[in-house]
């Protein structure tokens, strides 16, 4: 299994392309096999991951469920299950 990127690794990456190469346009895969490709055309944003079901919340929707009765977790979810994140797409 793939260990995931560090923002600070990801952002160091970015930045030896920006000084190679000027400042190009961002894709993105729509999946892990590559069968399609978009511009990236939204900001990284802060929000809450939950690895165990595979689902994002940014952090206003995040702060919102867990004002409504935390909505968001499952049974069985444990606070271990969700982590906050960059989302980059």
């Amino acid at each position: 299994m793939r260990k995931p990127e560090k923002l600070s690794e990801h952002i160091f990456r970015l930045l030896e392309y920006l000084r190679d190469e000027g400042d190009l346009d961002l894709v993105y895969a729509i999946d892990d096999e590559g069968n399609a490709f978009h511009k990236v055309y939204h900001h990284p944003t802060l929000g809450m991951y939950n690895e165990k079901r595979g689902e994002y919340l940014s952090m206003t929707e995040y702060e919102q469920s867990q004002e409504e009765e935390d909505e968001w977790r499952y049974p069985g979810d444990s606070p271990d299950d969700t982590e906050k994140v960059v989302c980059i797409n």
